[in-house]
């Protein structure tokens, strides 16, 4: 725990990160190839900082989203229907980070994490940049492709995926001061089983409700 302590106030602030916040392009090379003296150098951010960042990653795959999903469905790609899905996929989106941070936060607590909930925030937005760049040419492939659903597609995402794991668990170690295996068990794997399980417990809860309506209207001879 205090090794990790030292390697956040002994990260080396190099001359590109002193303007990375002026820099969005130098933001994404930065945590892909400096990833903890990255994670060191914008300890401080607010909230506006990552979700600037994360600003145009939504809206572009925001609005892929919104077409592929108009021909998943088999609607016309008119305008009040691209929109109504654009703004759902933003709200989606928007609030999919906080719950996610949320659950991670509190997972991380109960593993004596010492980071705020800002801190995991940020380390969930900037640690998840290879999966971000990633889906804008996945969007692509998958509205050119559609409705073929290429097997071949799903690899590259599980690889982007592993490696947004892996600089977000240099995050978490880093603001939560513990290591990063603690980190991959609080931070990744318990919020994912958490998650598992309250969706099961959902949809089983729903069958039952669905299961007594229906017995019901049995009984009652509708």
């Amino acid at each position: 725990m205090a090794k990790n302590a030292k390697r956040v106030k002994k990260a080396k602030i190099t001359p590109q990160l002193q303007k990375v916040r002026l820099n969005f392009f130098s933001r994404i090379t930065e945590v892909l190839g400096n990833t903890e003296n990255y994670f060191a150098a914008v300890k401080n951010e607010s909230y506006s900082e990552p979700l600037l960042y994360y600003l145009p990653f939504m809206i572009i795959n925001s609005l892929l989203g919104a077409f592929t999903l108009s021909e998943a469905l088999f609607l016309p790609a008119s305008t009040a229907i691209l929109i109504t899905f654009f703004i759902g996929e933003i709200v989606f989106q928007l609030a999919g980070i906080f719950l996610i941070a949320g659950i991670n936060q509190v997972c991380l607590r109960m593993c004596k994490g010492q980071g705020k909930y800002l801190d995991t925030f940020k380390a969930e937005v900037y640690g998840y940049t290879p999966g971000l760049l990633w889906a804008i040419p996945n969007g692509l492939l998958m509205l050119v492709l559609y409705p073929l659903q290429e097997f071949w597609l799903f690899l590259p995402i599980l690889a982007f995926r592993v490696w947004s794991i892996v600089l977000e668990v240099r995050g978490l170690s880093l603001y939560h001061k513990i290591s990063r295996t603690r980190a991959f068990w609080a931070g990744i794997m318990l919020p994912m089983a958490a998650l598992s399980v309250a969706i099961f417990v959902i949809f089983f809860v729903l069958a039952l409700i669905v299961g007594f309506i229906f017995l019901g209207a049995m009984g009652s001879g509708i």
